[in-house]
């Protein structure tokens, strides 16, 4: 089978769910899901209705409807399992998908989109989600370090190296420290490059003298 030009295929959206302007007197779309008689859209129908609050009224057009909530804590998130961020992170794209759609139609027919609040809270808990995901992935790098260097220095300590030769030879094999690992260098020089301007500036520096307390008048 050929496949569909990608015009037919951004058509199909609006022909299988009535996007355009209804019969009624209103220019509010017609968002249900109601198609022509006689066509068969039950495929169609189990995937489209995701993007919508319900399948019988469609879109939500005000804030009492559909109260927003707060997006998700980074400090609740690092709590979750890997199964629960992933299910969280699949609720939040469709969501997210729902609200662009009903976005972009706001947009063709000049209508008020009443969830920017709504939507910005989702992508803040997407956002946090994978802040969560990098700090976990840079614990497992920094874990896998740390044990990669202590079975180095044990292997070392059994050749009968001192501990001053064997912390000479790991700044030499491992020069990164472990809380640098996942870090951007640009960053991690810009932070050393920094820290070494205060020292010289701190070390160039005469220490202020205090003032003293006591006033210069005398009485005589």
């Amino acid at each position: 089978m050929a496949a569909r030009p990608l015009t037919v295929l951004h058509r199909c959206f609006s022909s299988t769910v009535r996007t355009a302007l209804s019969a009624a007197p209103s220019a509010r779309p017609a968002l249900s899901l109601a198609t022509a008689p006689g066509r068969s859209t039950v495929g169609l129908r189990r995937g489209l209705e995701d993007f919508f609050e319900t399948t019988d009224k469609g879109w939500s057009w005000t804030d009492s409807e559909v109260p927003t909530g707060r997006a998700w804590l980074a400090a609740e998130l690092r709590t979750k399992s890997f199964e629960d961020m992933h299910q969280l992170w699949w609720v939040c794209i469709k969501e997210q998908n729902k609200l662009y759609s009903q976005k972009e139609e706001a947009r063709r027919f000049g209508l008020y989109f009443p969830h920017k609040e709504r939507l910005h809270e989702v992508k803040l808990t997407m956002k946090r989600l994978k802040q969560v995901l990098w700090e976990r992935r840079i614990a497992w790098f920094r874990a896998q370090a740390v044990l990669k260097r202590e079975q180095k220095a044990a292997a070392l300590r059994e050749e009968g190296l001192s501990e001053s030769a064997v912390a000479a030879k790991m700044a030499e094999l491992f020069p990164t420290p472990v809380e640098d690992i996942g870090r951007k260098p640009s960053k991690v020089k810009d932070e050393s490059m920094n820290k070494a301007k205060r020292d010289g500036e701190t070390k160039g520096r005469t220490p202020r003298r205090r003032k003293s307390d006591k006033s210069s008048w005398h009485i005589v």
